[in-house]
């Protein structure tokens, strides 16, 4: 009965260390998710951020709330690309309709499964911003399907980084994932890890 007990024990051990390995978003995104991606670029006027649409199920809605900080940079506009979503209607609420929020919406329509750009939004880095790295971001509130089905929606965030000199470099946040040669290093050193433990378990039961 001892040995039986250790064995469950160790087999569920493996159960919870192996579970979130292989349940890892390699992809960044499932293939039933929408996924938006933001990236940019900077000169002498402000920042540019595109928001790109790389993966659409097939909307009917998407609100968008724009997130930024304020400490660092100033909203100015947003142009809509009429890429993506081509036939949904555009609406831009600033914060003189929505206190201290900005969101873009996109529809109600038929449904459009289109990719591409969305939009590029236009930003003035503010006077004594300090060095740093800032996000932009763009939070989902509502994102609709046909017969109005919610749909789950992934945003890869712009990261603006602001050195001493003022000068502005932009990338992509990346979200969380295990390629396929960390998992098989990670897995392979909890195996040994599971190996040993077991050993020890069949010597002290033994005893």
């Amino acid at each position: 009965m001892k040995r039986i007990t250790i064995l469950l024990t160790i087999l569920l051990l493996t159960a919870v260390v192996f579970a979130p390995i292989f349940g890892a978003d390699t992809a960044h995104a499932g293939d039933g998710e929408t996924l938006v991606k933001m990236s940019g670029t900077s000169d002498s006027d402000g920042v540019y951020i595109d928001v790109v649409l790389l993966r659409n199920v097939g909307l009917t809605a998407l609100k968008l709330r724009l997130e930024y900080d304020e400490t660092a940079l100033t909203f100015v506009r947003a142009l809509n690309w009429n890429e993506a979503l081509k036939g949904l209607a555009f609406t831009a609420s600033g914060t003189d309709t929505e206190v201290d929020n900005v969101r873009f919406v996109y529809g109600p329509g038929s449904k459009n499964a289109t990719t591409g750009m969305l939009m590029r939004l236009y930003f003035k880095l503010n006077d004594g911003a300090k060095a740093g790295t800032y996000k932009v971001n763009l939070v989902c509130e509502d994102a609709l399907t046909s017969g109005n089905v919610d749909v789950p929606v992934t945003v890869q965030a712009a990261r603006i980084t602001v050195d001493g000199s003022s000068n502005v470099q932009i990338d992509t946040e990346e979200p969380f994932a295990i390629d396929g040669k960390t998992a098989g290093i990670v897995c392979a050193c909890v195996a040994v890890v599971i190996v040993f433990v077991v050993l020890l378990a069949v010597k002290a039961s033994k005893r």
